[in-house]
């Protein structure tokens, strides 16, 4: 079985995001492809020093691909009280415009119904991700052609 047949490509995961330092949260959606991760997403900056949830703006959607071959990592973790997709890219660039990023890497709290579909979307990743760098190494072992 191939791994398109095992994720199709409209398999989107929400995901959202809270930095609590500089009260913006992240909302938006997680898609696997064959060519990397894209994700959909807006940023909702609160007003600080409220009591309550205040909105002060919103960013408007954003689309973000991150290529295979700059995917370090991608894992899903399980914990006691929510589930989370943690994301580390090779750089720190690419992350820049998601709030929480640190050092090219990036936790996605995801809803408790959409556990499965995480588990699916980082499972499957990660095998491309595996054939991928197998694909890298074979080309640096192959011998030159003359």
């Amino acid at each position: 079985m191939s791994v398109e047949a095992l994720l199709p490509e409209q398999v989107r995961v929400p995901f959202s995001n809270y930095d609590l330092w500089n009260s913006q949260e992240t909302s938006g959606l997680l898609q696997g492809h064959s060519e990397g991760l894209t994700l959909e997403f807006e940023v909702i900056q609160h007003v600080k020093d409220s009591l309550w949830p205040e909105v002060e703006s919103k960013s408007g959607v954003k689309q973000l691909t991150i290529p295979l071959e700059e995917i370090e990592s991608l894992e899903f973790i399980q914990g006691w009280i929510q589930a989370k997709i943690v994301l580390k890219t090779a750089g720190m660039k690419r992350l820049e415009e998601i709030p929480g990023n640190k050092q090219g890497q990036v936790h996605l709290t995801v809803a408790d119904k959409d556990r499965d579909a995480a588990k699916e979307v980082v499972s499957v990743m990660g095998v491309r991700l595996s054939e991928r760098r197998l694909e890298v190494m074979n080309r640096r072992n192959s011998p030159a052609e003359p």
